[in-house]
């Protein structure tokens, strides 16, 4: 029987994704269990603490977000919003018997529900249902519709609402996603590793001075990883605050 099981986590003080003031990242790598020669697959994460919303501040919660022993979900952005989103009915739904894939579809789908919202709260403001723009309604003047369609042109509508979804699937195979509200899911298995938030250009300087690859040691990725994330520290909106831990696959 296979049972997936968390490393220690730390907390110290101690064209990527340019979303609101934070840093997430996420890097496959090995872990020697049983066989040196044939490490198991594991993926080292780390997030900082600090929430953007109509206030910034570091606080005692952390952005990682645990789906019982199976992945993690990362968030950059509104804090408000990815609350919205990542909430605790989601994290005690079934998502528990889904592969990682399908956790992140269903975070995108979530996103694209909360933009509709938006847009039907947009219309109600000038007496209209979203469905006026799917069907002809010679009762609408079309300024209004200009009108509308200019006030949905200029809101945010989530810009830079980043998760990261990593996880290993029950054959033991990991996975890296991002999901976003500007270009949805995209898979980042063949790059190795991934950065969201406003610190990822320079948490790549030191990413990529040894390519993440599934036979690298964990130790060898957390110091990589804890080092991306210190570098991002020198952006404005980068927290100090930092959560570092790893996800591995063990079989009993």
């Amino acid at each position: 029987m296979k049972n997936f099981k968390y490393g220690n986590r730390y907390r110290n003080n101690v064209k990527w994704w340019h979303n609101k003031m934070t840093i997430c990242i996420a890097s496959l790598c090995g872990i020697e269990i049983s066989n040196p020669d044939r490490p198991s697959p594991a993926i080292v994460f780390c997030a900082d603490r600090l929430i953007t919303s109509s206030v910034e501040f570091e606080h005692g919660n952390a952005k990682i977000k645990y789906i019982e022993n199976r992945a993690i979900i990362m968030e950059a952005g509104d804090g408000s919003l990815s609350d919205l989103i990542i909430d605790k009915d989601f994290i005690d739904s079934s998502i528990q018997e889904l592969n990682v894939r399908e956790i992140a579809e269903m975070i995108e789908n979530k996103i694209r529900r909360l933009r509709l919202n938006k847009v039907e709260h947009i219309c109600s403001k000038y007496g209209l249902s979203r469905n006026v723009f799917t069907i002809k309604s010679a009762d609408t003047h079309p300024s209004i519709i200009t009108s509308v369609l200019q006030e949905i042109a200029l809101s945010d509508f989530n810009s830079g609402l980043a998760f990261i979804v990593a996880g290993l699937d029950k054959d033991g195979i990991p996975q890296l996603f991002v999901v976003s509200s500007e270009r949805g899911i995209e898979c980042y298995n063949s790059v190795g590793f991934i950065a969201i938030g406003s610190g990822a250009d320079l948490s790549l300087i030191e990413l990529t001075k040894s390519i993440p690859r599934p036979t690298m040691p964990i130790s060898e990725a957390l110091l990589r990883v804890y080092g991306a994330k210190k570098n991002a520290e020198r952006v404005a909106g980068v927290g100090k605050l930092t959560d570092l831990g790893f996800l591995y696959l063990t079989k009993t």
